[in-house]
């Protein structure tokens, strides 16, 4: 296998999403600069009877987070050092090269670099961009704006051998003004995005072409009396996909006429809605939530990577807390369909239920048991539908789980058990006998542990069965675990064992073992080493061969 070495850099803009300038005077106190961080040194060593490998021999990695501290500001970095194949599967391909800041002084916050941010559910929502930004909260007033670009330019590779996506590079800006407060607000955002048609090679192959993008959203939050609280989020979008056709005239097509004043209008411009609003009604013990959700069909804007459009969703979501709290009770129902424009063959509609309710009579047994059932149905749309392919089906999952802990000077007892069950009824007469299904699992475990000593055992057993089509498959085994620290908890000595049987119907079907052991040290507060080794040795009918990885890990601490 080739050996690739590859080094990555990159700013963590998730740990990094602001960092407090207000107390600016005290920074004459601090060093101006500081270092601290980690670095990971681990190495593995594979070895298989199988006819082929799971994975390389042997393979080491070299992995550090340092954080630069500049009077007290912390810029934390990342880096990864290994022999094996990386690959990036961010949306945008700068795989080198990932900065980004967002510091805040009392109401001012200034973004640069690679940031991720949220104006609106429907506009600008957390896609990843490179530029700038400055978001004011003077009081009341809300107020954001950021420019940058949103896709990296990536010219088509006629032999994807690299396998990253064709793109244009793509720019745009977001703006947002609004008015209130956490709990009563109005904002209005307004995001813009284009396509570059220069920037790269018209693609032979690939079907992607450069677009253009206007979103417009309205977003409010209400406090509406003392328990009723009250949300709207509402959106526009104007997607051209393809900014190399012809122009309309003003007045053609099914576009308002506004719209070219920050769009221009093509024949592939097509303008959607999407928005939900919610009511709750919230108490100490009781809470109500009703929500509707509509997405148009082909609702997408250039500031957000994923919708789940051409949907109709109501929801509603009540609790009940009672007993003080030891009993809780929760659930939600909703009805759902797609076609919102009855230009699809067939309709889809689903029923989304489920309960979750969990008793606890006293601090050392809690109850819980999950009911959840997922209903799907079509009917019929442009075509009409017969039994052999119309979509009915009802799935049902049932999961109860106890659980009691014995507490005493010197031990630790936990009981657990879980029992689940879940079954896919089909209710077309056609498709049942390919697609109708069953799975029932119980899971049991015991576990002590020893305050004085330092020591832990446990106990288990696990039982599997699934019924389908043509099969009937059936896993029951036992668990047996141990821990031990020693030397003032500085080493950690840990194993694991599981031993399942196998059976096809009414034929054994033989064996799997699977077994870790894991040794830690703690030299010192800074330095800790650790040993893990993992066993697998598969004896069933469709193959037999035992696994081995051993991996040995280095932590510094600084």
């Amino acid at each position: 296998m080739k050996n690739r070495l590859l080094l990555l850099i990159c700013w963590l803009p998730g740990l990094l999403q602001a960092q407090n300038l207000e107390n600016l005077d005290e920074f004459g106190k601090r060093k101006f600069i500081d270092l601290k961080g980690s670095l990971s040194l681990t190495a593995n060593i594979y070895q298989t009877t199988a006819e082929q490998d799971l994975q390389n021999p042997f393979s080491y990695v070299i992995s550090g987070a340092p954080v630069l501290l500049v009077y007290g500001v912390p810029l934390p970095f990342s880096f990864t050092f290994a022999n094996q194949d990386f690959g990036f599967s961010g949306p945008d391909t700068d795989q080198f090269q990932r900065l980004g800041i967002s510091p805040y002084y009392k109401w001012v916050q200034v973004h640069a670099g690679y940031r991720n941010i949220a104006f609106s559910p429907y506009t600008l929502n957390n896609h990843n961009f490179l530029g700038g930004g400055v978001e004011l909260t003077p009081g009341k007033f809300r107020f954001g704006f950021v420019y940058g670009r949103f896709l990296q330019a990536n010219p088509e590779d006629t032999l994807n051998s690299n396998g990253v996506p064709v793109s244009y590079r793509r720019r745009g800006y977001a703006l947002k003004v609004g008015y209130g407060t956490p709990d009563n607000f109005i904002d209005i955002s307004i995001l813009k995005a284009k396509d570059d048609p220069g920037s790269i090679p018209d693609p032979v192959n690939s079907t992607v072409t450069p677009a253009e993008n206007l979103a417009i959203g309205i977003d409010t939050r209400q406090k509406l009396f003392r328990n009723i609280i009250w949300e709207l989020h509402l959106a526009a979008s104007a997607y051209s996909d393809d900014i190399r056709q012809n122009r309309l005239e003003t007045g053609d097509g099914n576009l308002p006429g506004w719209i070219s004043t920050f769009i221009t209008p093509r024949i592939s411009t097509r303008l959607n809605f999407a928005g939900h609003t919610s009511l709750t009604y919230q108490t100490q013990a009781f809470s109500l939530r009703s929500e509707y959700r509509r997405v148009d069909p082909e609702y997408q804007t250039m500031g957000a990577y994923f919708f789940n459009n051409d949907l109709e969703r109501l929801t509603l979501a009540p609790s009940v807390r009672l007993f003080k709290g030891k009993l809780n009770l929760t659930g939600s129902v909703g009805l759902q369909r797609d076609n919102l424009l009855d230009n699809k063959k067939a309709t889809t509609e689903r029923t989304i239920s489920s309960a979750n309710v969990q008793y606890t009579p006293i601090p050392q047994l809690t109850l819980n048991f999950q009911y959840g059932n997922y209903a799907t149905e079509q009917s019929a749309g442009l075509i009409n539908l017969n039994d052999s392919i119309r979509v009915y089906q009802v799935n049902h999952n049932l999961a109860f789980t106890p659980s009691y802990y014995i507490a005493t000077d010197n031990f630790m007892h936990n009981f657990v058990l879980n029992l689940s069950s879940q079954i896919l009824n089909d209710r077309n007469l056609v498709t049942e006998q390919f697609t109708q299904s069953e799975t029932n699992s119980a899971i049991f475990n015991y576990k002590i542990r020893s305050r004085q000593y330092n020591y832990g055992l446990s106990l288990g057993s696990n039982f599997l069965s699934l019924i389908n089509a043509g099969q009937n498959i059936t896993r029951y085994g036992v668990s047996a675990g141990a821990e031990k620290s020693l030397f003032d908890q500085k080493l950690r000595i840990t194993t694991n064992w599981v031993y399942n049987l196998s059976r096809l119907a009414e034929t054994s079907d033989g064996h799997i073992l699977t077994g870790t052991g894991n040794i830690s040290y703690q030299l010192s507060q800074n330095h800790l080493f650790n040993f893990r080794a993992r066993m697998l040795f598969n004896r069933t009918s469709l193959r037999q061969f035992d696994d081995y990885l051993y991996s040995l890990n280095y932590n510094l601490s600084f």
